[in-house]
């Protein structure tokens, strides 16, 4: 029996290591990204549009009526506070962004891989992947780190020096 005819000569030889091939599936399809991505866009569109209604407060009183314009333009001031302080405590533009980055990367260098394009046209081809999509992943895992410190610096003011006892 030649190679040809051996029955698993048909099945597809996939040489990507397991942990590469999950590690790309995982970027690829979890939800994160569309979750920080549909996130961001709600808070933008609810500081937009309630923005918006309170710049138009001189028409409310005819619309609504004089109490209920007092009611909606304070709740109003209140939608926007919140969802301007939640969208940048949970940095979601910032996470949706660089998890399209990272995610292009791994599948920018699977692709290189696939098609035997340098750095992987020769020798150690799985053992370059796994090094270069490790250092995709520490890359994000610094950018995280810088954003979260921010975040952190951001939210601990100094307090001013007391000038008394």
């Amino acid at each position: 029996m030649t190679a040809s005819m051996h029955p698993e000569a048909a099945l597809p030889i996939d040489p990507k290591p397991p942990r590469q091939k999950l590690q790309l599936s995982y970027w690829n399809m979890s939800s994160y990204s569309k979750r920080n991505r549909r996130w961001y866009f709600f808070f933008e569109i609810t500081i937009l549009c309630a923005g918006a209604i309170v710049a138009a407060t001189g028409v409310l009183p005819i619309l609504l009526g004089k109490q209920a314009a007092e009611v909606a333009v304070p709740l109003l001031g209140v939608a926007i506070a919140v969802s301007q302080g939640l969208k940048r405590i949970f940095k979601f533009h910032d996470n949706w962004i660089m998890y399209r980055a990272t995610a292009s990367a791994l599948e920018k260098e699977m692709n290189l891989y696939d098609s035997s394009c340098p750095p992987y046209d020769n020798g150690d081809r799985d053992k370059r992947l796994a090094v270069r999509l490790t250092e995709a992943l520490d890359d994000l895992h610094v950018k995280w780190s810088q954003i979260m410190a921010e975040a952190l610096a951001e939210g601990q003011q100094p307090k001013p020096a007391s000038g008394g006892k």
